[in-house]
């Protein structure tokens, strides 16, 4: 995955990209493949997109999945896992970061993990076919990405 991620970015950003709607002319992605939360620390990244775990299967039979306590089995709540993605972030750059999560997300648990760091946050909900299948939750600079949002 990390490999096609990397093929199909190098594509999309190269001066050709450009005409078709890719970034080109000096954008740059590296592609790492590690344990983020070990490697956090360590980036200078101006964006982090980050797909947790969701728990498994039984995440749709729950009414609300929680995110407070321990997302997806990663033994730590919405608050530290988006805290590491700003520290993630290159010095002096705003946080960016955008989290990838199950249809039945806790807003109040997104809200809260938002205000906890200080940041702006604007949920997302993915509707295919008039079903919301995703939320995606953005912290940051990412909430005020095209002009509107509150980010922070």
């Amino acid at each position: 995955r990390a490999a096609a991620a990397a093929a199909n970015t190098a594509l999309i950003l190269s001066p050709a990209g450009a005409t078709s709607g890719g970034g080109g002319g000096g954008a740059a992605l590296e592609v790492v493949v590690a344990d983020f939360l070990t490697v956090a620390p360590s980036l200078a990244a101006d964006a982090v997109f980050m797909s947790p775990p969701w728990g498994g299967p039984a995440y749709k039979d729950e009414a609300v999945v929680r995110l407070d306590v321990d997302v997806g089995g990663l033994g730590l709540g919405l608050a530290a896992l988006i805290a590491a993605g700003v520290a993630a972030h290159a010095p002096g750059a705003p946080p960016c970061v955008a989290a990838f999560l199950p249809r039945n997300s806790s807003l109040v648990d997104i809200a809260s993990a938002a205000s906890s760091l200080g940041l702006g946050v604007e949920v997302q909900r993915e509707v295919i076919n008039g079903r919301v299948r995703s939320v995606t939750a953005y912290f940051g600079a990412a909430a005020a990405v095209d002009g509107w949002g509150g980010g922070g």
